[in-house]
This record gives structure tokens, C-alpha cells and sequence, in this order.
């Protein structure tokens, strides 16, 4: 894609009790019935044309 775009790293634990998302260091901590309304309040960054691309490069990689 040649673009530059800010990460932020998402560490889950799936089961474990958390009160609130933790991101003391950068990394946001989520257990796994925080995940869908994390992302829902994320900004919209990448198209759907985007993310299949993403995904079919991701799938040759994976099987090659």
C-alpha cells in the first residue's frame, strides 16, 4: 500500500477479568468481551477494498 499508519498494539486475555481497557503503557489490555466495542469506537482507517487486499496477501504468505 506504501502509506504509513499509527499502530497501537492490542495485547487480549481471553477470560480474564478486567474492570476497563489498560493502556499505561502503550499497549492497550483487553480481555475478550472488550474486543468488538474497542474496535467500534476505533476511527475507520482502512477501506474495504483495503483490508481484502491486506487479507489476500496475508492468505498467499500464510501458504506459501
Amino acid at each position: 500500500m506504501r502509506r504509513d499508519f499509527d499502530v497501537t498494539p492490542v495485547l487480549i486475555f481471553p477470560g480474564w477479568t478486567l474492570k476497563s481497557a489498560k493502556a499505561e503503557t502503550g499497549v492497550v489490555v483487553l480481555n475478550d468481551a472488550m474486543i468488538f466495542e474497542f474496535f467500534e469506537s476505533r476511527p475507520t482507517v482502512l477501506s474495504d477494498d483495503q483490508i481484502t487486499n491486506i487479507c489476500s496477501h496475508l492468505d498467499q504468505t500464510a501458504r506459501s
